[in-house]
């Protein structure tokens, strides 16, 4: 006995004062995490161009793509941009009513709507129009 501690008395002190260190870390980490998570809403009052949101995706670039009945909106996390249907504008959807989206392997951005299926072009922020045949037309 070297110290003039008993072995098993000195190394249940090492013990505890470890023990109380890692207690304290851990506590620190959990107080250091935030408790609530922050959702906002996301609504007509926020410019979401129309309350019945028929479908929504997510692409690449981390926008959140929501199609509603009267348009397409996409939301950066900070601010709404809305798409819709403009009868002057080829370049534009060919209907307000979006009822399907899709983020393909290539990362681009595919619409569906009552007017036909459309592929969002980033360079130009307009849509290229792939109307549906004439025949599919004639059938509701």
């Amino acid at each position: 006995m070297a110290l003039g501690i008993e072995p098993s008395r000195r190394y249940r002190g090492a013990a505890r004062l470890w023990a109380g260190c890692l207690l304290a870390l851990y506590a620190a980490l959990v107080a250091a995490l935030p408790r609530n998570p922050h959702f906002d809403a996301i609504g007509v009052p926020q410019g979401l161009s129309q309350e019945s949101v028929l479908a929504m995706v997510q692409d690449r670039q981390g926008f959140l793509w929501i199609g509603t009945q009267g348009g397409l909106s996409r939301y950066d996390g900070y601010r709404l941009i809305t798409y819709k249907s403009d009868p002057s504008a080829a370049n534009s959807l060919a209907d307000d009513r979006v009822n399907a989206l899709l983020s393909d392997d290539r990362g681009q951005l595919w619409v569906g709507t009552r007017g036909g299926l459309h592929r969002y072009d980033p360079a130009s922020n307009a849509f290229i129009r792939y109307p549906p045949p004439q025949e599919d037309l004639q059938h509701p």
